[in-house]
């Protein structure tokens, strides 16, 4: 599957204990960081099973779908709004 790009207001949210993030979608990718238990990272695009999310340090790596959620920013019924 191509990579599809993630709406601008799209949020991962981790929703296991911890969730490694990988330099490609997939479990050969090398790990680079490791995110916890409620962080919100910026979804920036999917490839297949994975999310390519944004890092606090301006890298961005990939996170395996089944470790997060997926919120919008702006909807107001996950009590989120982005601006």
């Amino acid at each position: 599957m191509a990579f599809v790009p993630a709406p601008r207001d799209n949020v991962a949210v981790v929703s296991v204990d911890a969730a490694h993030v990988r330099t490609s979608p997939s479990l050969a990718g090398g790990v680079i960081a490791q995110v916890k238990y409620g962080s919100q990272r910026p979804a920036i695009g999917q490839n297949a099973d994975w999310f390519n999310v944004a890092l606090p340090d301006s890298r961005q790596g990939w996170v395996a779908a089944g470790w997060i959620t997926m919120r919008v920013n702006n909807d107001p019924a996950n009590g989120y709004h982005g601006g």
